[in-house]
């Protein structure tokens, strides 16, 4: 079971990212650091085999395989 919470905080930090196109503003409203954000966003793109976020310098977008 502690194995589903923990995917589930992965989805929401992947929500929070779609919702602010911001690393540090949806590490500030799930109050973690910026890079737990992008760590997490990294290891889903490495499980699930796709590219969830495009980042050059300070900004991101989500893709639309990050969008579904």
């Amino acid at each position: 079971m502690n194995a589903k919470i923990i995917n589930l905080f992965k989805i929401k930090v992947l929500s929070e990212v779609c919702k602010t196109n911001s690393y540090l503003t949806a590490s500030k409203n799930l109050y973690i650091t910026p890079s737990a954000v992008s760590k997490i966003i990294k290891g889903l793109e490495t499980e699930w085999n796709m590219c969830l976020v495009n980042s050059t310098g300070n900004s991101i977008k989500v893709t639309p395989q990050g969008n579904n």
